[in-house]
Formats: structure tokens, C-alpha cells, sequence
């Protein structure tokens, strides 16, 4: 059963809602799945933002090697991820946000709008499969990165044209492993706190170009496609609507 989130909010906005008026979004959720580097910085991202239905979901618990590139902090070791960012997240906003700890299948009742921050290609496709026959998420923002390079994918999941052209620019993680074998020598997940954030807050503001498409004072929907480079630093853009 949907369980719409209560609308406590005690964050002043003033600064950020002439351009994101949260209250519009009352009675909507907003599912992040995976709060680690880039999940991590969506939430709370989100819950500055004013949002009140924020739903984090993550099985995983913080390691140590987790402080150097996400929001967590040497006390919230051992702890489930979620966990450690809804307290982090209501503490710094007084924001109620929902916790899940566990993992999301096909099968997971998920929000209207959908970050997905997951380590894994297939755990991407899984849950995008779910996504794609439920028709409940209006906004699907699905975010990759690696040491110095990064891609956000913006798209309608309803929309059938957005949906072949994500199924097209996903690749197994076979792939993955060759490529950082290729440039880093070995194939652990190399992360960048900074790389990260970039990352993460170009997918906070695809949220907010969303919103003004909506809201008509942006002519288009939203680049569905973003690449990003940090070293040299490039962006590039596409749209999937054509």
C-alpha cells in the first residue's frame, strides 16, 4: 500500500522558492536508492530543498572507508546507511525523511519521482524494469560516476521514446570492470568525494529544470543525457525526445 508522507516542515525556504516551491509537492514521495556518495548528497540535498516525502532506500551499513567521499561521519560506522542519514538529514533540516533498510526489487512500491545512486548495471536494470511497468514515477534521474567523469540520465520513464534510449546507453557491468582496468590498473570502484558531489547536485538541479518545464518557464524537457568531465573539465548534453 502507498504510504503518502506526512507535510511537516519547519525549514525556511525563502531563499530557494521563487525558483522550487516545495509545497507543491505535498503528498508526493521522492525514493533515493543507494545512499552512498551520490545518494547520500540526494537526500539531503532533497530535504534542503524543503521536500517532505524523502524515502531513503539502502541495505548496506557505513565503513570506514565511507567518510572520506559520503555524508557519514566516524560515528555512524557499523550503522545502516540509512539510518545514519535520516538522523543526519532531521537534525540538519527538521525534516522527517523515511528510512528502508533494505534492497529494492521490482517489486518495491517507489515514489513519484526516482533517484537511482546504485553501485551495480544489473541492480540499475532491475530496478528500472520495476519502474517501467508500474507507471507511478513521473521523473526517473539515474546517475553513474567514476574517478573524474560522471553521467545523469533525466528521463520520463512513461514516455516509451525516453525509455528505449536509456535501454540503449546501458551496458553490462563486464564493462565497467574492462574500463577501470583499463585507466586505473585494477577494477575496485575508485571514488572522489568531490567527483561525487558535482555528480550528485547536477542531478538535484535536473530536479529543479524539471520542476520549471512543468511549470512552463522552460520550453524543454530536460537534458535526458549529461556527461561530465573533471579532468579537463567538459560537459556535454543531449536530449532524448529527438
Amino acid at each position: 500500500m502507498t504510504q503518502h508522507p506526512a507535510t511537516r516542515r519547519v525549514l525556511d525556504t525563502q531563499r530557494h522558492s521563487q525558483v522550487f516551491d516545495p509545497t507543491e509537492y505535498d503528498g508526493l514521495r521522492f525514493s533515493v536508492i543507494g545512499v552512498g556518495s551520490l545518494g547520500s548528497v540526494i537526500g539531503s540535498g532533497l530535504a534542503k530543498l524543503g521536500l517532505t516525502g524523502v524515502q531513503l532506500h539502502d541495505f548496506d551499513t557505513v565503513a570506514e572507508h565511507n567518510i572520506a567521499n559520503q555524508l557519514f561521519g566516524h560515528q555512524d560506522i557499523g550503522q545502516p546507511k540509512v539510518e545514519a542519514l535520516k538522523r543526519r538529514i532531521e537534525v540538519d533540516t527538521g525534516i522527517s525523511v523515511t528510512a528502508f533498510n533494505d534492497a529494492v526489487t521490482e517489486d518495491t512500491d517507489l515514489g513519484e519521482v526516482v533517484f537511482i545512486c546504485v553501485d551495480s548495471m544489473s541492480a540499475r536494470k532491475r530496478i528500472f524494469e520495476g519502474i517501467k511497468v508500474n507507471l507511478t514515477t513521473e521523473l526517473l534521474i539515474e546517475m553513474r560516476m567514476g574517478a573524474d567523469e560522471g553521467r545523469i540520465y533525466t528521463i520520463d520513464p512513461r514516455n516509451p521514446l525516453h525509455v528505449r534510449k536509456w535501454e540503449e546507453n546501458w551496458y553490462p557491468d563486464e564493462e565497467v570492470g574492462e574500463a577501470r582496468a583499463e585507466t586505473d590498473g585494477c577494477q575496485m570502484a575508485t571514488t572522489v568525494g568531490s567527483t561525487a558531489g558535482l555528480i550528485a547536485n547536477y542531478g538535484l538541479a535536473q530536479l529543479i529544470n524539471w520542476h520549471m518545464w512543468k511549470k512552463r518557464v522552460l520550453e524543454e524537457f530536460p537534458p535526458s543525457e549529461i556527461l561530465l568531465y573533471t579532468s579537463p573539465p567538459r560537459i556535454f548534453t543531449s536530449s532524448f525526445n529527438q
